[in-house]
């Protein structure tokens, strides 16, 4: 796995094993080379044309060889050194205590001298971590590769998604090369010889390698419903990312709010009455001191739809049906005294600069349909 910068760039992928050198990654035995193009930028995971088998305790490297265009080729870790103190926080968080850059403490629990190397044209290795100088404004870790290994005799499931889509195929694998045998939903085994179509509903495959039938994999499959990646809520005052896990998204709002925006992420689209809303569409809707509650419908081609409703209230506000009074006498009787009493209350929180949705006319006896109060 390793992270592109430059969009394009071609690869070149060798493992050497039995190194003679730990300061010489190619110092060992060559296992081939892996080629292609990385096509976008972030990480990705590359599968090695040939496996390579590797025995617990050898040392082995990764090398890569990265050509293109200039600019930024070799991604690396990186913090601005400020010497344990935090580099910053995000505006997204609304507590202001969600820490969004990395800091030297961090990059160093895990960065020592022996881990990353790279070198130019002229041949010689370089450790990144010599590059680190206490007194520079600037940390570079170590570099964005790593290898992923697998035990032999595993069988490898082509999705790992506990929900995927009706008509999704399933392909099975093994770094071994021998044959694997496989099971639907607890059925008898055969030997496995193309993709497992996924019909819906639940489903279970297990498998297992010729030779090791007591080493059985399983997976669980469920159908997969239309969803949003992300959920942007954001106002005048904050931004912060919803919280997913569930259909229903509670938004807070600072109590002069009048509005929120939602800019959604999402493979499919997303319907509120007549609108319909796709990625990074900014909705905004107008609200009161009074809770909100606003369902969308989010949709996606090939998958169930799904509801998903927001509720919106604003920060220190009680919502107050008629007949409901506050009373700071003890007696709970709704008499003159529990009236006085609310009304000095009200009167107390709005000179401290808070709101109520009413304030003239209320009196025992008369009909309100709703009252909020901010504290």
């Amino acid at each position: 796995m390793m992270n592109c910068n430059i969009p394009g760039d071609q690869y070149e992928i060798n493992v050497f094993t039995g190194l003679q050198s730990p300061q010489l990654p190619d110092s060992g035995e060559s296992h081939g080379t892996t080629s292609g193009v990385m096509e976008n930028i972030g990480y990705q995971t590359i599968t090695l044309d040939e496996p390579v088998h590797i025995n617990a305790g050898d040392t082995f490297s990764i090398v890569v060889k990265l050509s293109g265009e200039k600019g930024f080729h070799i991604p690396c870790e990186h913090a601005n050194i400020t010497h344990g103190e935090p580099v910053g926080y995000s505006g997204f968080a609304y507590d202001g205590q969600f820490p969004t850059l990395n800091n030297e403490n961090n990059i160093l629990a895990t960065f020592g001298r022996g881990q990353s190397f790279f070198r130019t044209e002229d041949n010689i290795w370089s450790d990144v971590y010599d590059c680190y100088d206490y007194d520079n404004s600037y940390l570079t870790g170590n570099i964005c590769l790593k290898a992923l290994t697998v035990n032999e005799g595993a069988v490898h499931f082509s999705n790992y998604d506990s929900a995927i889509a009706p008509g999704t195929e399933i392909a099975l694998s093994c770094a071994d090369g021998k044959d694997i045998y496989y099971s639907v939903n607890d059925g008898e085994y055969s030997v496995y010889s193309q993709p497992i179509a996924y019909t819906g509903g639940e489903m279970s495959v297990s498998a297992y390698i010729d030779g090791c039938p007591e080493q059985v994999y399983h997976q669980l499959y469920s159908e997969k419903t239309a969803s949003l990646s992300s959920l942007l809520v954001s106002n005048n005052n904050y931004s912060y990312y919803a919280d997913l896990s569930t259909d229903i998204i509670d938004v807070t709002l600072p109590v002069n709010s009048d509005y929120v925006t939602l800019c959604p992420i999402t493979q499919g689209q997303l319907t509120y009455g007549d609108e319909v809303y796709s990625s990074y569409d900014k909705i905004e809707m107008p609200v009161d001191l009074k809770p909100e509650s606003f369902t969308f419908i989010v949709s996606e081609e090939g998958l169930t739809s799904r509801e998903l409703t927001v509720n919106v209230n604003h920060e220190f506000t009680t919502s107050l049906s008629c007949g409901t009074w506050l009373s700071e006498c003890g007696t709970g009787r709704d008499d003159f005294c529990g009236e006085r009493r609310f009304r000095t209350f009200l009167a107390r929180r709005h000179q401290g600069g808070y709101r109520t949705s009413r304030r003239q006319g209320f009196g025992i006896g008369q009909q309100q349909d709703h009252i909020s109060l901010g504290w």
